[in-house]
């Protein structure tokens, strides 16, 4: 029920105008009145959080416009004719990518196509996020890791990769592992330096293993291949779990 009179006063249950019954006392409505602070610093908190997604939206925006095509020689006819070389391209990349991830803090829920942007240079910006669409965590150290190493060791990380890849379709064929739809024998969980990890049999983005040498393999053989095709087929690895905070991959699960 509204108030037969109006005051300054606004009733902060959610349900009324004005209520005597809120603030207290039909004859004088200020009687007991308490000032909702803890309300009014949410709905600030909200607006800033409001205001801050808008900034990184039209960052982001920026940020696609260049990188509209996923075809190389399309993308880079695209670079050629908006900036000066492939450099300045690429630290303007870097520089809008870091402006998109300052404002999270580590831990924060990312949207993967922020994360994705990230991959494609090496910002000076690191930490742990869990990406919003799947709830798994991206640890950008592990991907900048990658850029430390030098290009003998670089080289040796890919040259690692048919062994990685002729040992994991050899537990894949022992177990019947087709795809997550039919994943055959594949133990549904395993024990791992004394964590339970369970099969991830839903859809997922883009896990990798989190073993330190497995991870490297990965990312050093996918940054050889612009087409992706060795991207798709991490993809259909079978992985495991430790709830959503540490991946591994079956070859290291399971041995």
């Amino acid at each position: 029920m509204f108030c037969e009179s109006s005051t300054f006063l606004s009733c902060y249950s959610g349900e009324c105008g004005t209520c005597h019954g809120c603030i207290g006392g039909e004859n004088n409505p200020y009687i007991g009145y308490k000032f909702p602070i803890e309300k009014v610093n949410l709905m600030r908190r909200i607006s800033d959080e409001e205001k801050r997604k808008n900034k990184i939206k039209k960052q982001f925006q920026e940020l696609k416009n260049i990188t509209l095509s996923s075809n190389p020689e399309e993308r880079m006819k695209q670079v050629v004719s908006e900036y000066d070389d492939l450099s300045s391209y690429h630290k303007r990349m870097k520089d809008i990518t870091e402006g998109v991830l300052a404002d999270y803090e580590e831990g924060d829920t990312i949207p993967v196509k922020y994360l994705s942007f990230a991959s494609l240079v090496n910002p000076s910006i690191g930490g742990t996020y869990e990406v919003e669409e799947s709830g798994y965590l991206y640890r950008m150290e592990h991907y900048k890791s990658m850029y430390d190493l030098d290009s003998d060791k670089f080289d040796d990380y890919v040259r690692q990769f048919p062994v990685f890849k002729e040992k994991i379709e050899k537990v894949m064929d022992e177990y019947g592992w087709i795809s997550r739809e039919i994943p055959g024998n594949m133990p549904l969980e395993t024990m791992c330096s004394g964590e339970k990890y369970t099969l991830i049999q839903d859809e997922f983005m883009d896990v990798l293993c989190d073993d330190p040498e497995c991870t490297l393999i990965a990312h050093c053989t996918i940054e050889t291949d612009p087409p992706g095709l060795i991207s798709d087929y991490y993809r259909t690895l079978p992985y495991y779990t430790h709830n959503k905070k540490h991946e591994l991959c079956a070859l290291c699960a399971l041995k």
